[in-house]
């Protein structure tokens, strides 16, 4: 094969408007190398003929330019090793072979610094080329693959490159931890929350120990810079109390996040074309998540936080009550999910054996009887099958997936998680061990003794203390979880908390004391036992 480069052909990489722009003095031989790369048609044996005999250079830098409207922006300065990685797989011989040739793994023009071959091969996901260059030892400089810009369009096989190339760098230096994690936080959304957290899984399991110091001050970048689902992983998985609402003069992550949010809402007014206002209505939407995260975290929304001084100050607050407003209308959708997942396990066994327990075998004669008759199947009454399997299947419910339900939606220490994990708590294991059915727990539609048909309440496990001689008021988990949800609004003056039950009653059904709820018990139904909610 010749290397000699068809000069008539435009190389793959230069169509859709990109200008090729060459150093001073660059040769010919060094063109035909770089237009070799463009075109992949380089072989190891071609690279080094072109280096080596040719006067080739293999540490030139080749410049990109964009055109617009016939303007030039600003030039782009590539390395020869960045030229030649494919993404996201292929190159490992001619990466050698240029690099045997003398060619520098850490060329890169100053300011640029994304250009350097480890890179540009960390973001294009190319763990060969990651391979080769860190086989050399002389790499002085890594950088990790999430990025502000993502370089390639988003699919699942270049999410699996990216984690399996932030493991191999970690094998290769674990104290890289803190930067890894800087990186993500600055990073754009990208693919999914599912591969933000395993990618930030394997930071920090191939890292070194992340510390309290790097949790607080990466949870402010990302909150004032970057990617919301890394805001959830630090929130839920890393970050403390004192990480969401800092005692220090450090303005908390809250702040940050609320302050880009009103920057970029006033950008949004001010927009003019399409494609500016696509960017920046997703980039609201990114931070609008931001502000939920931080607010499902307890972020503090206290007035020492969100000043209301300046009309600046009283809107930023407004945005973030917005927000807050979100989440909490969210909640008790949330909280059905929690139960349904305790209970799946008890429903699932109680259909089967509802069905299937009238046809098992038994025997009631005695079994010292010479000829005791055949087995024969078993005789319920009316709903004894039901209730039969209802209560076997108790046995199987799972009120740990409730909490962790919870969990993963209000992430960190707060007054409403804390009431609202206790009360789905006890209405769990009210609703598995207390009940006979189902249907009791679930209230429904039911013929009375008119004929008619009458809807009945959801479990009502809940009690208002009234004081002896008094009948304590029952409640459900809605009216318990809204009353959580209540304190939220009159403590923050929020607007458009929705109730979504009973909205004819108002809110007076779900206006208590937590000091006073708790439960009934004993023979008579009246004993009041305190659920120490506060």
């Amino acid at each position: 094969m010749s290397d000699q480069p068809d000069s008539t052909a435009q190389p793959p990489l230069l169509k859709g408007g990109i200008d090729l722009c060459w150093q001073h003095n660059t040769s010919p031989a060094t063109k035909r190398l770089v237009h070799r790369i463009l075109r992949r048609e380089l072989t190891p044996a071609i690279a080094t003929r072109l280096i080596q005999t040719k006067g080739a250079d293999p540490d030139t830098l080749v410049g990109f330019r964009d055109k617009a409207s016939g303007v030039h922006r600003r030039t782009k300065w590539m390395p020869l090793l960045s030229l030649a990685i494919d993404d996201p797989t292929g190159s490992r011989d001619i990466l050698q072979a240029l690099i045997s040739c003398g060619a520098n793994v850490n060329l890169h023009r100053p300011y640029h610094e994304g250009m350097r071959p480890i890179n540009v091969a960390s973001m294009t996901g190319n763990i060969d080329a990651v391979e080769v260059l860190l086989a050399t030892n002389q790499v002085d400089h890594v950088s990790f693959p999430l990025h502000r810009f993502p370089p390639l369009r988003p699919s699942q096989a270049y999410g699996d490159a990216l984690i399996r190339v932030a493991r191999r760098l970690l094998q290769h230096n674990p104290s890289l931890t803190g930067s890894a994690v800087l990186t993500a936080a600055l990073s754009r959304p990208l693919l999914s929350k599912a591969f933000t957290y395993e990618y930030m899984d394997t930071l920090v399991q191939y890292g070194n120990p992340v510390s309290a110091t790097t949790v607080s001050s990466r949870l402010r970048y990302a909150a004032l810079h970057g990617n919301h689902w890394v805001v959830d992983y630090l929130c839920e998985r890393l970050a403390t109390p004192a990480d969401i609402n800092p005692a220090q003069v450090v303005a908390p992550p809250l702040w940050h996040a609320a302050r880009r949010l009103e920057d970029l809402l006033d950008e949004w007014d001010g927009d003019d074309g399409d494609d500016m206002r696509d960017e920046t209505a997703e980039r609201i939407r990114n931070f609008k998540l931001m502000v939920r995260s931080l607010l499902r975290a307890g972020a503090d929304l206290s007035t020492s936080v969100l000043p209301t001084t300046t009309p600046v100050e009283r809107e930023r607050r407004e945005a973030v009550l917005k927000e807050y407003v979100v989440v909490l209308n969210e909640l008790p959708f949330v909280v059905m999910g929690a139960i349904n997942a305790a209970l799946a396990p008890q429903r699932d066994a109680d259909i089967i054996m509802t069905r299937i327990l009238p046809f098992v075998d038994h025997n009631d004669e005695d079994a010292s009887i010479p000829h005791p008759p055949s087995p024969s199947h078993l005789s319920f009454g009316p709903q004894e099958a039901a209730a039969i399997a209802w209560k076997i299947g108790a046995f199987l419910h799972d009120p740990p997936a409730a909490l962790t339900a919870i969990d993963s939606y209000l992430t960190n220490a707060s007054a409403i998680k804390r009431r609202v994990r206790e009360a789905v708590g006890h209405f769990v294991k009210w609703a598995a061990t207390k009940t006979v059915s189902n249907r009791e727990v679930v209230g429904g539609w039911s013929r009375g003794p008119d004929g008619q048909m009458v809807c009945g309440p959801q479990l009502q496990c809940f009690a208002l203390d009234a004081g002896q001689h008094h009948t304590h008021r029952r409640l459900g988990v809605r009216e318990v979880v809204h009353g959580a949800r209540l304190d939220e609004v009159k403590q923050h003056g929020l607007e458009g908390v929705v109730k979504g039950f009973n909205n004819e009653e108002g809110n007076d059904d779900c206006e208590f004391q937590w000091g006073r709820l708790g439960y009934v018990t004993g023979q008579t139904g009246q004993q009041w036992v305190s659920l120490g909610i506060n």
